[in-house]
């Protein structure tokens, strides 16, 4: 099992970011991991437009994280 973690800045704050964790998953395997990840990733630049007072964020970097066998 595998958690999408992924970061989303303000494009016009860059130094103003926060770490979401996917709390649809955990995915099955890595590549649906990352799909979730680039997912999360498009809602960032879509869904928050005007968020916080700010005109757009975006997914800076993401990571794919092993659950140990029975973790959820």
């Amino acid at each position: 099992m595998w958690k999408a973690v992924v970061v989303v800045c303000s494009l016009t704050a860059p130094d103003t970011c926060e770490t979401w964790i996917d709390a649809i998953g955990p995915s099955k395997n890595r590549d649906q991991c990352i799909s979730r990840a680039l997912e999360m990733n498009a809602h960032a630049f879509t869904h928050l437009r005007d968020y916080k007072g700010e005109p757009a964020w975006k997914g800076k970097s993401y990571r794919c994280d092993k659950l140990p066998n029975g973790a959820l």
